[in-house]
Parts: structure tokens; sequence; C-alpha cells
């Protein structure tokens, strides 16, 4: 099974938050948490992020897909 094109953003925008601490462009910042940041500023990390880590990121989701067609063998 491929990753449907939500999936691969929701996938994509947890592991931009786990290494930046960054909400993922598109991705709603709620009011709790205090934000510091502007949507340019949030933007700009995102760009050099994607940037520097496209082909661990294209690997991840690609290990995704696989484990999620494993299991759907599997059953």
């Amino acid at each position: 099974m491929k990753l449907d094109s939500i999936e691969r953003f929701e996938i994509v925008a947890a592991a931009f938050y786990i290494q930046t601490g960054f909400m993922r462009p598109g991705k709603d910042i709620a009011a709790a948490m205090g934000v510091g940041y502007s949507d340019e500023e949030r933007s700009a990390a995102f760009d050099a992020w994607i940037n520097a880590n496209r082909e661990v990121v294209n690997a991840m989701l690609l290990g995704f897909e696989r484990v999620i067609q494993r299991e759907e063998d599997d059953a």
C-alpha cells in the first residue's frame, strides 16, 4: 500500500517537529504553544530541514510503506 498524501504530510510533519520543535508549515499552531516564531521563520526552517534531510525522509516514507504492505500481506 502506498501512503496517501495526508499520511505522508503527517509523517514528515512529525519528524520535523521531533527534530526542530517547529510545527510544519500547513499545520495549525495551538495558542497554548506560545508561538515565538513567524510563519516565515517556520517555512524557512522547514525548507532548510527538508533540503538537508530529503534522502532520509524519502527512505523513512518508503520504510513505512513496506511495513504497511507486509502487514497487509500477512493479514
